[in-house]
């Protein structure tokens, strides 16, 4: 059975801490559907008494790499497969049993592609140039440029779910995302929640991305029973 790699710190846009906001999913997850649940988080004492295994984060600014950095970690030194879900996105594994059986050898897995609205319609931004409407990313597209890269074909990985399987080469996926990192954390500061709370790493979907194209590894969108994409984010959208 996957290990379940979470993240847990500070608050959400609307000021509620994170930690408070997903106990009993976490708490069904280990006693009802048997997961091992380890979190890397502020607050581990909250997360260890109710059965988890923690991880002390200390870093005074969040940046979204670290749930990367988390996983691929876990499933290099567990080489077990590794189920990665936004803390606040839960759902995913607790009201659908779709995603409790993850399986790949040789692709990470994800749900969708960015869904992002366009003039009040839901629409799937699958490269990054594909919509001209996001200017934070400017500087990932002339990062690529400069090495000889066509920002047209880099693919876009939503990043609420994504599932790591044991036995790749973690440790060079880890190199790429080293690499690109302080490009997204400069995107960071042109970010629309920025406003709110200060958080870096922004998009990282992307970079993982562009760290799987240069590692040579396989992507694969998860499909449900009837080769569908997964319609879970859009009800957590609207």
């Amino acid at each position: 059975m996957n290990v379940i790699a979470l993240v847990s710190v500070g608050i959400d846009n609307e000021g509620v801490p994170y930690n408070k906001q997903s106990l009993n999913q976490i708490s069904k997850l280990i006693n009802e559907l048997g997961f091992e649940v380890r979190v890397l988080t502020d607050t581990p004492e909250i997360f260890a008494r109710i059965g988890c295994i923690t991880y002390q984060y200390d870093k005074k600014i969040f940046n979204y790499f670290d749930k990367l950095f988390f996983s691929i970690t876990l499933a290099k030194h567990l080489n077990e497969g590794i189920v990665y879900v936004d803390i606040d996105n839960l759902a995913y594994l607790t009201d659908s049993n779709q995603f409790l059986n993850l399986y790949s050898n040789d692709s990470v897995l994800f749900t969708e592609h960015w869904p992002t609205y366009v003039r009040g319609y839901l629409e799937s931004w699958k490269y990054l140039t594909e919509l001209n409407i996001e200017k934070w990313t400017d500087p990932l597209v002339e990062f690529l440029k400069t090495e000889g890269k066509d920002p047209s074909q880099l693919d876009t990985m939503f990043e609420r779910l994504l599932y790591f399987p044991a036995g790749l080469d973690w440790d060079a996926v880890q190199y790429q995302l080293e690499k690109i990192k302080p490009v997204f954390d400069y995107m960071s500061l042109f970010a629309r929640d920025l406003s709110n709370r200060t958080i870096y790493g922004h998009g990282e979907g992307l970079a993982l991305s562009y760290a799987l194209n240069e590692c040579g590894i396989k992507k694969e969108l998860i499909k449900d029973q009837n080769n569908n994409q997964s319609d879970i984010y859009k009800k957590q959208l609207i």
